[in-house]
């Protein structure tokens, strides 16, 4: 059987709507030859697992939940501290 993925949906998402918990991600990213920590598309299929918790596919699907918790976006850090100061731009010597 297929899934298909929704948008912001990671593979532990995935395994936890399908299956009731998050330790299928691996069978799952097996099955579809996808990384465990791959970035998925909407509306991308993929193979499913076996259901390891009814109670949490129940109760996923009885509100209509579906879990999202990937983002795509890119978050820039911007290090600071004595190893990453230059002599010019953010280091001072008096």
């Amino acid at each position: 059987m297929k899934t298909k993925v929704n948008d912001n949906q990671s593979l532990a998402d995935i395994a936890v709507q399908v299956s009731g918990s998050v330790e299928s991600s691996f069978d799952i990213a097996v099955k579809n030859n996808q990384s465990v920590t791959g970035i998925l598309t909407a509306g991308q299929e993929l193979d499913k697992s076996g259901i390891i918790n009814n109670k949490v596919v129940d109760q996923l699907a009885v509100q209509k939940a579906i879990p999202a918790s990937a983002s795509k976006k890119v978050i820039d850090v911007q290090l600071t501290g004595i190893g990453y100061m230059t002599i010019g731009q953010n280091f001072t010597i008096k």
